[in-house]
């Protein structure tokens, strides 16, 4: 998970990230003017062993506050060849940068190399800082070392005063002497993914560096609760441990510590009500308990008049927003969304006079708001309330505020406006704007068309009853747009051209019609474009194919687009996401879509394809679900060529089209991906909540990184649920529809991964398979409409999760298994089996066997069951064919309720490229 910041907040942590690199290593960088101290031979051994031990990169260390082209210059002078001689001239180790020196006896006892990005491993031969035993200050930050352990020698260090070793790639155990730096005032561990907090433990580590003032250990895995031992530092000033595991309940002890300036425990697992005696730490400036399960009512903050930063989103709190925060003046980022607040928003928030960024989103908030108030906020910056039952007023008279406004962001989304707030006209300097799920009717207006025209880059108009632009503009006003969502309105008409700076741009589910504006073909900069859902025709412009070198995601499905599938120029095909279902198109699969090797997921169907199975496509590595359903393919399935063709497969659909010949047994063999069952972690299609920044909005991420599901819906089990629910573990093999024959292979067993198999409505014969028993994680399976003959095997009982199961309109006998899930399976199940018996029918076993049965499949078509996991309809038709229909946002976007706070993310990533 991911916290947000405005850009003038961004800039308060990095001045104080800044600012305490600065007091904490201020000696280091003075240089030395009076008497050179003594050198010590065993010191300037011991850092030219040090740095033998790194690798100099051949690009900068970049972070978000940190960039770093100068590690040479750090670290090249470090040639002396003797006590007192230097290259070039007379001196020693304590002129070199980042060493600093006792004054005195001229023993190191400071050394600094933060933020160079060298690169080394810690271990017996690298290890010449740990003979410099009278070290007091280590700081090692943002130096890779190659997930290296802490080395257990550093025990040998006691006079150590600050350490810090935070993203460092470190991993391991923290060694437990640790334990024996009681000397520490400062200890910065954080982010080092792979370090663990065990033994010792967090309470360990409390009770014996007693002297700590600053202690962050964000990002280690620390698995237990959070001891009443840590307040055995009266002195803390900082406590940071975000996103370590944490559990269990708040300490109370810990709003006792006098000295608590930072608490930021954001991202764990803790839970409980918070303490009244919050309001004891009068000396707190930051508080972040975000991502947690904390409840009950938010206690008063009346006396902690030095808090500035206040973030409680994504808990449970309830009850209303207290109104003792008008006493907390200094206030200058206040969240508190994603809880379950009620009540109004207090009017005394509006005396919050230094207040940066106000986000109440996502609460059950009710009442009228008056949105001029929050203008009389000066140094707003960002505003978000929506998501709430309230009702903005958005009168708006030029006399409205005395100042010119600093928002940056605004989101009223789910604010029940009805029209475009005029109050947007002094705003001229707004980045985002999200204005969703309103009921806003008719035309965006002119005036709105010039709303922060030139620093506009997030705009969210999706969910309302919009028709059209008034003007009918072939090109949208705004310079800098990069990411504009029209979705799920009513707007009709040509589609409107963006700007050359769209990277997303989304306008599916209205109403557009006519050509697709080859104007479009010059947006340099597109990573996505969906245009699903309209009434576009024609053909798909040829110059769509230049497009392929920028675009991650291609939606045009559910349109009456005719002609043929764009060619793919070249080797450059970024193409990851193509989704081009529902539409006339014709002719055959263009082979230069091999050049798209990132190609993750294919959807053709429903279209007038005349074409053999692709199996060129069998050397794309990346590609996890491909469906041809419904078109016009033919052909046998040849062996494949290799043993690694769609080794990376997770669903295919080739149902209702005229494929023929026997069943692709190697290539059941070789679908690698289906033959495990994929759990939480193994997930392919999957969400994550990463700001990377890079030159491209979506870098290397995987399918899901580049894209997010909104709201619509498939029928599973009775329910309607999110299509993210069912992708997240779904494979799926849907062969129906067309003219198999022969035998159901054996190799089929060994996708033992397998959710959906669906073979219905061919001309297979034989036995079922045994084997399929061994098939575990099957949740539905249909062979109807074939020619199978035998028993149902017995085995196929052992399929706990089997939830649909047909085997209807064959020639099969016997008694039907029982037990388990054969119990819930109705007649319809296995009606056209004459020889069939027992329950759930009425012919009981000991009646004798009827004739056979009658049944043939004179006619090809969609069976209307498909891939189901005890659903109506086909899974693989209708959910998979929703995955870009309802797959609509982008990387960052985890959720409709998460969008602002991941635009303004988007907005500060691009500030960096």
């Amino acid at each position: 998970m991911e916290k947000y910041f405005s850009p003038s907040f961004s800039f308060f942590l990095f001045f104080t990230n800044l600012l305490l690199v600065i007091l904490l290593h201020l000696p280091t960088s003075l240089p030395i003017t009076s008497l050179v101290p003594k050198c010590h031979e065993d010191d300037r051994s011991a850092l030219l062993e040090f740095k033998e031990s790194f690798r100099y990169p051949i690009t900068s260390y970049t972070s978000r506050y940190f960039q770093t082209t100068s590690h040479k210059v750090k670290l090249e002078p470090w040639k002396l060849d003797s006590c007192g001689m230097l290259e070039g001239g007379e001196g020693n180790y304590c002129t070199w940068d980042g060493v600093q020196c006792d004054a005195e006896s001229g023993h190191v006892i400071g050394l600094d190399i933060c933020c160079t990005g060298l690169h080394a491993s810690i271990n017996s031969s690298s290890r010449g800082f740990l003979r410099l035993v009278h070290l007091r200050k280590l700081n090692l930050a943002y130096t890779n070392l190659d997930r290296s352990p802490i080395p257990y020698a550093i025990g040998n260090l006691p006079g150590l005063t600050s350490l810090n070793l935070s993203n460092c790639e470190l991993a391991g155990q923290i060694p437990e002497l640790i334990l024996s730096l009681t000397s520490l005032s400062t200890l910065d561990l954080s982010y080092n993914d792979g370090l663990e907090l065990v033994k010792p433990s967090l309470e360990d580590l409390a009770l014996r560096l007693t002297k700590l003032e600053i202690l962050d250990l964000s990002n280690v895995n620390i698995p237990s609760a959070l001891p009443y031992a840590i307040t055995s530092s009266p002195s803390l000033t900082s406590l940071t441990l975000a996103e370590c595991g944490l559990e269990g309940r708040l300490p109370p002890s810990v709003f006792s510590l006098p000295n608590l300036q930072v608490l930021d425990i954001y991202g764990n697992d803790l839970s409980g009500e918070l303490p009244t005696s919050v309001s004891n730490l009068t000396e707190l400036i930051l508080l972040d308990l975000s991502y947690n399960r904390f409840q009950g009512r938010i206690p008063r903050f009346s006396d902690t008049p030095q808090l500035r930063f206040l973030n409680l989103r994504n808990n449970m709190f309830t009850g209303a927003i207290p109104s003792s925060l008008r006493n907390v003046s200094k206030l200058e980022y206040l969240s508190l969304a994603n809880n379950h607040l009620t009540g109004q928003i207090p009017s005394q928030i509006a005396n919050l006079g230094q207040l940066t960024i106000l986000d109440l989103s996502c609460n059950m908030l009710s009442g009228e708001v008056l949105l001029h108030k929050f203008l009389e906020l000066k140094n707003l910056e960002t505003l978000h309330i929506g998501y709430n039952d309230l009702s903005v007023l958005t009168s708006y008279n030029t006399t409205t505020t005395s100042h010119p406004s600093k928002l940056l962001a605004v989101s009223l989304a789910h604010c029940n406006l009805r029209e475009f707030p005029k109050l947007l006209l002094s705003l001229q300097r707004l980045s985002v704007l999200g204005l969703s799920s309103n009921k806003i009717q008719g035309e965006v207006p002119m005036w709105f068309q010039n709303v922060s025209r030139q620093s506009l880059v997030y705009l969210k108009l999706s969910n309302n009853s919009l028709t059209g632009f008034e003007g009918n503009p072939v090109n949208l006003k705004w310079a800098n747009l990069a990411y504009l969502d029209l979705s799920f309105n009513k707007l009709q008409g040509p589609l409107p051209a963006p700007p050359d700076s769209i990277s997303i741009y989304l306008a599916s589910n209205n109403r557009f019609s006519g050509d697709i504006p080859p104007l479009l073909c010059s947006m340099e900069f597109i990573e996505m474009l969906d245009l699903a859902h309209n009434n576009f025709s024609g053909v798909i412009p040829r110059c769509f194919s230049n497009l392929t070198r920028t675009l991650d995601f291609l939606s045009l499905n559910n349109n009456n687009l005719q002609g043929e599938i764009l060619q793919v120029p070249g080797k450059n095909c970024s193409v990851r996401v193509l989704d081009l279902h529902s539409n006339q198109l014709q002719g055959k699969l263009p082979r230069s879509l091999s050049n798209c090797t990132g190609l993750e997921f294919l959807n053709v169907g429903n279209n007038m394809i005349n074409d053999t199975f692709p199996s060129w496509l069998g050397t794309s590595t990346n590609l996890r679900a491909l469906v041809l359903r419904s078109n016009r393919f033919h052909g046998s399935i040849e062996e494949p060529e290799t043993n690694s063709e769609f080794q990376s497969l997770q669903i295919i659909d080739i149902s209702s089209n005229d494929f023929e010949d026997f069943l692709p047994a190697k290539y059941f063999r070789y679908w690698t991906s289906m033959r495990e069952s994929i759990t939480e972690g193994q997930k392919y299609f999957h969400v994550v909540n990463t700001i990377r920044t890079s030159h491209r909005v979506f870098g290397n991420q995987s399918l899901m990184d580049i894209v997010a599901l909104a709201g619509l819906t498939v029928e599973t089990k009775g329910m309607e649920v999110k299509y993210a629910e069912i992708l997240g573990y779904l494979q799926a093999i849907d062969f129906s529809g067309n003219n198999f024959r022969g035998e159901i292979p054996e190799s089929i067993a060994d996708l033992k991964g397998l959710r959906s198999l669906n073979f219905s409505d061919n001309n297979l014969s034989g036995p079922i398979p045994p084997t399929l028993g061994g098939m575990t994680n099957l949740e539905s399976l249909d062979l109807s409409g074939n020619g199978l003959s035998g028993e149902i095997p017995q085995q196929l009982s052992q399929l706990y999760f089997l939830e649909f199961f047909n085997v209807s309109n064959n020639r099969l006998s016997g008694p039907i298994p029982q037990g388990r899930q054969f119990y819930t399976f109705k007649n319809t199940s296995y009606e056209g089996n004459e020889r069939l018996c027992g329950v759930p029918l009425s012919r009981a076993c000991d009646s004798g066997a009827a004739s056979s049965p009658s049944y043939s499949r004179n006619q090809k078509g969609d069976s209307g069951t498909g891939v189901q996991l005890g659903w109506k309809g086909s899974l693989v038709g209708y959910a998979v064919g929703f995955i870009s229909a309802s797959v609509i946002g982008h990387r960052m976007m985890t959720s409709e309720l998460d969008w602002f706070s991941n635009a303004v993310a988007f907005v500060e990533q691009r500030k960096w490229w």
